[in-house]
């Protein structure tokens, strides 16, 4: 915890910082949550001035680690992968016994992990980070760092009669890509019960309809889901 609130280490690439680690870090604050970004911070008291001291000053400072995984060197493959200092610095919160619970990765589509990240991770679209913001503060929450005042609001529960036609209407055979993209749209706007709701509806429909096209595309939508992993 820093300034009495509590405190999320942003690791991040300098190449992307202006758009997506400052704008992050900036929702959080107005949250009443403390983003650190190490490059845009002055040295912690008693802290040597090398930045391996630095980095490791504010992880043991920090109540959870978000590594924000964006496509800094693209590979001849047409991958990506994020920068080192990303990479590193997820280690060393691993290393830490008060982080090491304490994890989110977020990761562009186009980005490559390395095989000792855990494969487990949301979705960062670099050119709208919006949603963002509500899936950390929900995850602190879930982990009991947040303060009552910075908690964030429940979403309303709404029905949903037309979730299937929403999430599949327009979207074509085989593009698991928009799939995807509809489904983490879905888990980052709506409430946990609504998240299930959908499910249990697409599921339903499955069940039940006697149109192939339809089906198709709504195993698509359920696949993205598993591949997400986020509802069960």
């Amino acid at each position: 915890m820093l300034r009495g609130q509590a405190t999320v280490f942003l690791s991040c690439s300098e190449k992307f910082k202006e758009r997506v680690a400052l704008p992050i870090r900036q929702a959080l604050r107005d949250r009443g949550v403390f983003g650190v970004i190490v490059s845009e911070e002055p040295l912690l008291p008693r802290t040597s001035g090398d930045p391996d001291s630095k980095v490791e000053s504010y992880l043991d400072a920090s109540d959870a680690f978000v590594a924000l995984c964006t496509p800094d060197d693209v590979l001849q493959d047409g991958t990506a992968q994020s920068r080192q200092n990303i990479i590193d610095e997820h280690q060393r919160a691993r290393q830490k016994p008060h982080l090491r619970e304490r994890i989110q990765v977020f990761k562009e589509p186009s980005v490559r992990l390395p095989s000792n990240i855990n494969p487990t991770y949301d979705r960062l679209d670099v050119n709208d980070v919006s949603p963002v913001t509500e899936l950390i503060l929900r995850q602190l929450d879930s982990w009991g760092v947040l303060a009552a005042e910075a908690r964030p609001a429940l979403a309303v529960t709404v029905e949903q009669p037309n979730v299937v036609s929403e999430l599949t209407g327009g979207l074509g055979l085989g593009d698991h890509e928009e799939a995807e993209r509809r489904v983490y749209e879905l888990l980052a706007k709506q409430d946990r019960p609504a998240q299930v709701a959908a499910v249990a509806r697409l599921r339903q429909f499955l069940r039940e309809s006697d149109d192939n096209e339809h089906i198709l595309l709504a195993a698509s939508v359920l696949e993205a889901v598993n591949r997400l992993g986020r509802v069960s």
